[in-house]
């Protein structure tokens, strides 16, 4: 008799679990946010971690004993989905450093 309880509640459990999963699912994919509606965190969140992913498929193609196609592969790296704006501020930051630089030396 108690078997038989604990296992319809474990079901019901199941069940109720398994119709949220969806709901929670869609939920996540519909919090993704155009990167014009990003914070000044989300930003520098993102861009520190797009240099990260940068250097480790530089790595990892640095690695790779196939060596051909190696422009390819390094052009594919910059030019992935959703990259591109952190990549354009990685530039800037990079032309402003260079700029105090050179200004600094003269």
């Amino acid at each position: 008799m108690d078997t038989k309880i604990i296992e319809e509640t474990i079901e019901k459990k199941f069940n109720q679990l398994l119709k949220e999963i969806p709901a929670f699912i869609k939920t996540e994919k519909t919090e993704e946010k155009d990167f014009f509606n990003f914070s000044i965190i989300d930003i520098y969140n993102n861009t520190i971690q797009t240099i990260i992913d940068i250097i480790n498929e530089f790595m990892r193609i640095m690695d790779n004993t196939n060596r051909d196609n190696y422009l390819m592969s390094f052009l594919n790296i910059f030019f992935k989905e959703k990259r591109m704006f952190y990549i354009g501020i990685i530039l800037i930051i990079l032309s402003f450093v260079i700029y105090f630089i050179d200004g600094a030396t003269i």
